[in-house]
């Protein structure tokens, strides 16, 4: 267990969340990412948001989901 401060950021491979995991893992937390890859922006387009994060060892995409919304 680690004693740096934790954070959980949802829709981390947007945007905004993409650069709020970067700025928390700036300030030396340990960030956990989670994003429904809900298609507003193309998948692809999400997955580069998370390409520089998915190589610190301080953010955790593995709770990460993959859903389409049901209606």
């Amino acid at each position: 267990m680690s004693d740096k401060p934790r954070s959980l950021v949802t829709g981390a491979a947007g945007f905004m969340g993409s650069h709020l995991c970067e700025r928390r893992l700036a300030e030396g937390h340990e960030v956990d990412g989670l994003d429904g890859f809900i298609d507003f922006y193309p998948r692809w387009q999400k997955e580069s948001n998370l390409a520089s994060l998915l190589s610190r060892s301080a953010f955790d995409a593995s709770r990460s989901i993959s859903c389409r919304p049901t209606m």
